[in-house]
């Protein structure tokens, strides 16, 4: 039976300011939380009484409203007790984060078993997955990056002992990997190995599957579909991708992000410059080097989280901001594993000028939200993670989620 692995995600955690210092709030706490574009605030539902592909209609504290769906940017649940007791992330050219507590390879589709209450498996073929990565538990952890000495076309696989293999995956069950290397066919306990980095030769290759909406599960997992249904009389949501349908219990669900032709994750836009500097005279700056197919690892408020921005001591990076975006929307937050000593602060800047800086943020609470920042009119996009109350030491944030709204269809 495959191990339970803990999941660390780096943390970026953002420190912005507006002329005025602003706090980050807590993501709210109570009923349905529907984010709508153009509303300063999320709306709180009750429930929702009619969903279709047109309209969104629901009742809550100040009435009945109804929305038009394409203007709905996400939906918040309640909130639940995380579900972390995953053994390995997943990660998929079509950008799915899948925190799984069972793997099995069979007729090239890898069996992703979610690691919920209810048992949802996730069929994704071979050729979209990029990485698998074991949780191992520790406090911050980044995937080790491709060994400079690889073939494009080899498959990587990164050993527990710190040595590396380099060949082709064969396959994978309840934890063992089948492994062909220079010097045969192997089987590696799951003890054995830290992760599996696949071929970039042949991901330049695969088509990367165009989805539209994000579901957070409890667990951790990020699910990138191609569309949501909800009927009002029954407790599940309905999922579709390609020709599969997923049912989840709303009991699993935390969020639904509805990316549009109108939002982007920042992710699909490559930072220009990562920088990092230490805290101790002396030392120069460190560019850093961030790969999609290497992210950062952690668990925040209980959850595990596989993506997103982390820095340590003071990181910086730098986006070019697209002529026709808007806004930009984040989380922010740090590692449990830091506890109450550890603390980092968080900044935007727009053009070299600060737009939001954050209150100073401590290890072991949740993520929380930064107020929404006008990109309207501006080049440069640089978010910072910066010193904590003892300087670099426990100092580690993670940006959560950051997306980028547009005025018109992204291009």
């Amino acid at each position: 039976m495959v191990q339970p692995f803990k999941t660390l995600s780096r943390i970026l955690a953002g420190v912005v300011f507006t002329s005025l210092v602003a706090v980050a709030s807590p993501l709210p706490a109570s009923e349905l939380q529907i984010e709508v574009r153009g509303e300063p605030a999320p709306v709180a539902a009750s429930r929702i009484v009619r969903w279709s592909d047109e309209a969104i209609a629901i009742e809550g504290p100040s009435g009945a409203k109804t929305f038009d769906r394409q203007q709905v940017l996400s939906i918040g649940f309640p909130p639940r007790k995380p579900e972390s007791e995953g053994t390995s992330c997943v990660w998929t050219t079509a950008g799915d984060v899948l925190i799984a507590g069972d793997l099995r390879l069979a007729d090239e589709v890898l069996h992703v078993r979610l690691s919920l209450p209810t048992s949802v498996e996730i069929p994704v073929p071979l050729e979209e997955v990029r990485a698998i990565r074991r949780l191992e538990g520790e406090r911050l952890s980044r995937f080790p990056t491709r060994p400079r000495d690889a073939e494009p076309a080899d498959d990587v696989v990164f050993l527990s002992n710190r040595d590396i293999l380099r060949g082709e995956f064969v396959g994978l069950n309840r934890g063992e990997l089948q492994f062909r290397s220079s010097v045969g066919e192997t089987k590696i306990p799951e003890a054995g190995y830290r992760g599996i980095l696949f071929s970039p030769e042949l991901l330049t290759t695969r088509p990367v599957p165009r989805r539209h909406e994000t579901v957070e599960l409890v667990n951790g997992t990020n699910l990138v579909v191609d569309s949501t249904q909800f009927d009002p009389s029954d407790s599940r949501w309905r999922f579709r991708r390609d020709a599969d349908e997923l049912a989840i219990s709303e009991d699993a669900m935390v969020q639904i992000q509805f990316l549009t032709d109108r939002v982007r994750p920042l992710s699909k836009f490559p930072p220009v410059a990562i920088r990092r500097t230490p805290f101790l005279p002396g030392l120069s700056e460190v560019a850093e080097a961030d790969s999609p197919a290497a992210p950062p690892v952690a668990v925040i408020g209980g959850r595990a989280l596989c993506q997103g921005l982390a820095g340590t001591g003071r990181t910086r990076w730098e986006f070019e901001i697209p002529p026709t975006a808007a806004e930009f929307r984040s989380s922010i937050g740090l590692p449990d594993q830091v506890g109450a000593a550890g603390s980092a602060r968080f900044r935007i800047e727009l053009d070299g000028v600060d737009a939001y800086r954050s209150d100073l943020l401590r290890g072991g609470g949740t993520r929380q939200r930064v107020p929404p920042v006008s990109l309207a009119g501006k080049k440069r996009l640089a978010l910072v993670v910066d010193y904590g109350e003892n300087w670099d030491v426990l100092n580690e944030g993670v940006w959560i989620d950051p997306l980028v709204l547009f005025e018109a269809a992204a291009r």
